[in-house]
């Protein structure tokens, strides 16, 4: 899991991505990303933890972090997230659904419920 310093290899993909693709939110819209990925952890708790890790570089001002993946500042990346209504992470064994609880538009109960009782099973 993430802490003040440092982040494990998954939690360093999922903050990059989260970087990347904040710009490209909708700022008076409900936004999901999804994510598919091919190796398991992106646990609830992860996803989490890499959120609250890249908000504590975001309060710290920390402006080399955010231009060194692509965010113009610190500041920018606080506004930008949170249009972010929910991550959803799909991997073949089931789907993780985390609620940006700091979203300015979150996704409605309704689709929230159906999104976290998404189940995917491989097929032969």
């Amino acid at each position: 899991m993430p802490s003040h310093g440092a982040l494990d290899v998954v939690s360093q993909k999922l903050a990059a991505m989260l970087c990347d693709k904040c710009g490209q939110l909708q700022a008076n819209q409900r936004n999901l990303l999804v994510v598919a990925a091919a190796t398991p952890g992106y646990s609830l708790e992860r996803i989490a933890a890499t959120l609250r890790f890249l908000k504590q570089r975001a309060d710290a001002k920390d402006e080399v972090f955010f231009v060194q993946r692509g965010v113009a500042s610190a500041k920018l990346f606080l506004n930008q997230i949170d249009a972010l209504s929910a991550l959803l992470v799909v991997t073949v064994e089931h789907a993780t659904l985390w609620p940006n609880p700091n979203a300015r538009r979150p996704l409605s109960p309704a689709f929230a419920t159906l999104l976290a009782d998404w189940r995917l099973g491989c097929h032969a």
